[in-house]
């Protein structure tokens, strides 16, 4: 998956890694462990609860502000030519990979996206979590009772999240591709291949999404 290959380089370089739609990735300092500290729209998108700890940081966190001093954006024009596609391509895939997060979080659903430097985890009770991989597995039964969210919450489409947030984040939804690239069999493999790391867990089934 050529956004997450990117992602794990410029973090490996050191750098706080802006990645559109979800959030800011960085190292933990003299550590090899990654911190993660979320898109506000994206919180909101799925009304997660965010508990706080050292992978993952508030945005409004003193140390966060600290991180911003070395941000970068992960290049869409870069990871495109990589997936030998156009930019606006890439973008709808990669929006719509966040969107099926967000549908299976707002479901109730263990989701877990599979990120390169650690994994993003949504659990039924509506938490969300950034995971290195050398984390102790977490067996906080809490975290599997699920929540139940307002009937109006659920009407709301998980598009509009970011179609109505005006910052360069949510871009990626208010852009609409003028060609058919998106219904071509080169675009549906692609598709394909970004989303094999998204899995879905529920008590009583696995799914590969």
């Amino acid at each position: 998956m050529a956004i997450t290959k990117s992602l794990k380089s410029q973090v490996d370089h050191g750098k706080c890694v802006d990645l559109p739609v979800c959030g800011c990735f960085s190292r933990i300092s003299d550590t090899t462990r990654v911190c993660f500290i979320p898109h506000l729209d994206f919180i909101a998108s799925a009304s997660f609860s965010f508990p706080e700890n050292e992978s993952n940081v508030s945005p409004f966190a003193k140390s966060a502000v600290g991180l911003s001093s070395n941000l970068v954006t992960v290049s869409l024009s870069s990871v495109a030519a990589a997936c030998k596609m156009d930019r606006e391509s890439c973008g709808s895939i990669i929006k719509e990979i966040f969107v099926n997060f967000i549908k299976h979080a707002r479901r109730n659903r263990f989701v877990k996206l599979d990120m390169k430097v650690g994994s993003l985890v949504c659990y039924p009770n509506g938490s969300l979590q950034f995971e290195n991989y050398n984390d102790a597995e977490n067996t906080e039964e809490s975290r599997f009772e699920k929540r139940r969210l307002q009937e109006t919450e659920r009407c709301n489409s998980v598009a509009e999240v970011y179609t109505h947030t005006p910052d360069h984040h949510s871009s990626l939804a208010s852009r609409s591709s003028t060609t058919e690239f998106y219904r071509d069999r080169t675009h549906e493999k692609t598709k394909q291949h970004l989303i094999d790391n998204l899995s879905v867990k529920t008590p009583f089934s696995y799914i590969d999404a």
